[in-house]
């Protein structure tokens, strides 16, 4: 079982360049969308991993998009002066408008298959502001594209393996997964239960991991897939941090992938939360389930609102984050890496893991 190593995300695309300042500074593991194979190529070469990345559970939104003051900024943000005036300014916002989008690292599965797309308890695939599109795991037809998708990721990239983004799902206002009630779960669970979830509260712990099974077995599906293609290929997932009852109200049951082998590593990923204590408890939490079954890597962003952005935040994090039971840590993402001069912060974490291997 690898634990040392020290990945980061995304790939900038001067890619030997990029390799460079991975090289010279630690990183081990590259993990971004679905990597060209040039990429893989280069970094191979120079001994680091390269892993094909994608979300599982979310395949468009209704974007939203605002008017920012920042695009009346004078000045270069890639200059040193650029970045102070970003630093220094406030942005404001106005004029909100709405794009219905889709993912754009696969095909038009999902645009071309409503009839696939989750529904709310109201029975319809919800199309607000800010609303995700998300594929049902009810469907054969989008179990089986799921897992076809990341096998042909993995294939075309010939990278070392592939990993499972698992970002929120549409909620409710207590921030419980409202969707699941497509036709398939709907009636499997009546059947099961003699109940209609329609009429239950989206928090029925019931109802919330009959869904939440569903999530798993998909991760099964794409395991079993990638494996039956290279046994030697890892499978990892990664899910947003939260407290020891957040997981199964997004329907994320990973202690269950972890129990039934459904994946080589755990991801930790604290997104738009920078607390310490939260570093602390929350990894401790996931390190006592895991009990060494498999890799738990947090994932420190620096990207994201409220996320880690300077040199001494990312160093205590990843310090509090071993010292409560991560075998190692990375860095999300290298566009902010750079942008933010926070490269010096990547070589003290791989030293960090190094020191805990």
């Amino acid at each position: 079982m690898n634990t040392n190593f020290t990945p980061i995300w995304a790939a900038e695309p001067d890619y030997e360049k990029f390799i460079r300042k991975c090289k010279d500074n630690g990183v081990s593991r590259i993990i971004t969308t679905i990597p060209p194979k040039e990429l893989a190529d280069i970094a191979n070469k120079n001994n680091i991993d390269v892993i094909a990345y994608s979300a599982v559970n979310v395949s468009g939104d209704m974007k939203k998009s605002y008017i920012w003051s920042l695009q009346y900024m004078n000045g270069d943000p890639k200059t040193e002066s650029g970045r102070k005036i970003l630093d220094n300014h406030k942005p404001i916002w106005s004029n909100m408008t709405t794009e219905l989008t889709f993912s754009g690292d696969r095909d038009n599965f999902a645009k071309n298959n409503p009839q696939f797309w989750t529904k709310s308890q109201n029975l319809i695939s919800e199309l607000n502001p800010g609303k995700r599109i998300q594929l049902s795991p009810g469907f054969d037809e989008v179990r089986s594209y799921e897992a076809n998708r990341f096998q042909k990721a993995y294939k075309s990239s010939q990278s070392q393996g592939v990993q499972l983004e698992f970002v929120l799902p549409n909620i409710d206002e207590h921030g419980n997964a409202d969707i699941g009630y497509e036709d398939p779960i709907r009636n499997a669970f009546i059947s099961e239960y003699n109940q209609d979830p329609i009429n239950m509260k989206n928090s029925d712990l019931n109802w919330l991991n009959f869904r939440a099974n569903y999530y798993s077995e998909l991760v099964g599906d794409i395991y079993k897939k990638i494996k039956n293609e290279d046994p030697k290929a890892l499978v990892s997932t990664t899910i947003v941090a939260g407290e020891e009852n957040d997981y199964v109200k997004v329907l994320q049951d990973w202690p269950t992938w972890i129990e039934n082998q459904y994946i080589d590593e755990f991801y930790l990923w604290f997104r738009t939360n920078s607390n310490i204590q939260d570093v602390e408890k929350q990894t401790k939490y996931a390190s006592n389930i895991i009990q060494n079954r498999c890799p738990l890597i947090v994932e420190l962003s620096c990207y994201h609102p409220g996320s880690f952005q300077t040199k001494k935040q990312i160093i205590d994090a990843a310090k509090a984050a071993l010292d409560n039971g991560a075998n190692c840590v990375g860095v999300y993402q290298s566009f902010a890496i750079t942008q933010l001069n926070l490269w010096p912060a990547i070589s003290e974490v791989s030293k960090l893991n190094e020191k805990f291997k």
